[in-house]
């Protein structure tokens, strides 16, 4: 699970700070929707290996083109 806070999507790229379960320390991500590549990443500690960012990045590409303009979000997966 991954909690994504102040979520903002543009025209051309989409960022979010985001908390991997259990941590109270976020990570920050910028994500280019023309390529849906990663611009910028700071991992959250302790969670730089982690599956975390990957899963945050998705959900905001899949925010972005629904058009979804939450600024908060859980995303889960099994």
């Amino acid at each position: 699970m991954v909690t994504l806070k102040q979520i903002k999507i543009s025209e051309s790229e989409a960022s979010a700070y985001y908390y991997p379960e259990d941590s109270t320390d976020p990570g920050f991500l910028v994500v280019d929707l023309l390529t849906e590549e990663v611009k910028h990443i700071d991992r959250a500690p302790g969670y730089e290996y982690g599956m975390s960012a990957s899963h945050a990045r998705r959900e905001l590409v899949r925010m972005a083109k629904a058009g979804d303009k939450r600024t908060e979000r859980v995303v889960m997966w099994y």
